[in-house]
């Protein structure tokens, strides 16, 4: 059950770019605009949904806190390498986060024999390079877009590991997400105030915080809570590119590939690899 709501969330996340093409060439809005709107009313649909049951418990104060941060400085690094380096480049680095969580796992983490685990890995970065052929690959960019990249996929990373801690938890799913959100709109809500408002762009904008922003984080958030490991759910999360891609082809006439659906395989077979039974490691002494 659990895996099979985060891969719900991916879907409903993987509307952003979509909602990102019509917003940014339809109504001309910017990257922060969008960014602002999506984090605004994805806030305000889980502000009804959790109107005064918003205070965290001590203990969970740092995690909620790391995924808050990252939420707004995720944003912020995506958006500032996206805009100055070559997007295949950009989000094949970001992809590399899983391999930052699942060293931090093997090192950090509870020891389990899961010999498939790195196979996974290159399974689902593997299919996120065929799936990224047809993206810009040629822009020149200068080493700091790189770096933000870099930087954005540890922030990504910090953020699944933190997310799976508060999921172990009986915390509600829909807390973290709402000061995740509530920060991403401290920080870019303002620039919703010089965008061009039409009744079409409210109506774009305002499914895009429902379905890509609240609904999917909470979804994510709360497939967690049955997930194995964190590692897992980062693997699963790479379902989301495929996604795009299956609503550009079926909505935009994107041409489907050879490569395209290679990476389709890959990524299904990743996420199946991530789903294999693992066991404990045995204590050594």
């Amino acid at each position: 059950m659990g895996r099979w709501l985060i891969v719900l969330g991916s879907a409903l996340s993987a509307t952003t770019p979509v909602f990102r093409h019509l917003l940014g060439d339809g109504a001309g809005w910017s990257s922060a605009q969008i960014a602002g709107a999506r984090g605004l009313f994805g806030f305000l649909a889980l502000a009804l949904v959790v109107r005064t049951k918003i205070f965290v418990p001590r203990q969970l104060l740092a995690p909620v806190a790391i995924v808050a941060a990252a939420f707004t400085i995720g944003t912020g690094l995506f958006l500032y390498a996206y805009e100055n380096a070559p997007a295949g480049v950009v989000i094949t680095i970001v992809n590399v986060s899983p391999i930052w969580v699942a060293l931090y796992e093997r090192f950090f983490g509870e020891k389990r024999r899961q010999p498939l685990l790195w196979v996974a890995l290159v399974f689902g970065l593997g299919g996120t390079l065929l799936m990224t052929k047809d993206a810009d690959w040629s822009k020149r960019a200068s080493v700091l877009p790189i770096l933000a990249a870099f930087a954005d996929s540890f922030v990504y990373a910090a953020c699944v590991l933190s997310n799976r801690r508060i999921a172990q938890t009986k915390i509600s799913p829909f807390i973290p997400a709402f000061w995740g959100l509530g920060l991403l709109t401290a920080t870019f809500g303002w620039t919703c105030f010089s965008a061009h408002w039409t009744p079409v762009a409210l109506l774009e904008s305002m499914s895009m915080g429902l379905v890509s922003s609240a609904a999917a984080f909470t979804f994510v958030i709360l497939g967690m809570r049955y997930a194995r490991s964190a590692t897992e759910v980062s693997l699963l999360l790479y379902t989301e590119i495929v996604f795009v891609w299956l609503y550009f082809s079926l909505g935009f006439g994107e041409p489907i590939r050879w490569h395209h659906l290679a990476g389709v395989s890959a990524i299904v077979a990743s996420s199946l690899l991530a789903s294999w039974p693992a066991r404990k490691m045995p204590n050594p002494s």
